[in-house]
């Protein structure tokens, strides 16, 4: 009998030692919410259009397909005149963005675009000459696609 009793105190007192100040464990703390990070920005394809412009002339130059956007990074101008060629303009929807560029006779020039020119789907890339431009000037766009 003494075994009995003695579980049955032990019982007993495991039952008072949380109200004597047995060490509790802290409750969990929350886990806070992950929201996931945003999908990263994919380019599709790379895009390189070259077309000769002549004074006076506009050309459409490439229209991205509805649903992207077309980055236009570079400009690559040539001018194989004898004079310099002044003026090309590459516009979107008829507004030209760029100011009137200029190539110095027999010689290419590249514009490095930092943050590029933005055209989004169906919106024609154009390059748009004035008459008085001093001659074709050869144009090659280079961007990509997303």
């Amino acid at each position: 009998m003494r075994v009995g009793t003695s579980l049955a105190a032990l019982a007993f007192v495991a039952a008072l030692v949380p109200a004597a100040g047995r060490a509790q464990l802290p409750p969990p703390e929350p886990t806070p919410a992950v929201t996931p990070a945003p999908p990263p920005t994919v380019v599709s394809e790379i895009v390189e259009v070259t077309q000769v412009v002549a004074p006076g002339a506009s050309v459409t130059a490439f229209t991205p397909p509805a649903g992207t956007t077309l980055v236009v990074t570079d400009v690559v101008l040539t001018n194989t005149n004898t004079t310099a060629a002044c003026g090309v303009d590459v516009a979107r929807g008829g507004t030209a963005v760029t100011g009137g560029l200029c190539v110095p006779p027999r010689t290419s020039q590249q514009i490095a675009l930092m943050t590029g020119i933005e055209f989004t789907g169906e919106t024609p890339v154009q390059l748009v000459s004035p008459a008085d431009a001093g001659g074709p000037i050869g144009v090659h766009l280079r961007g990509y696609l997303m």
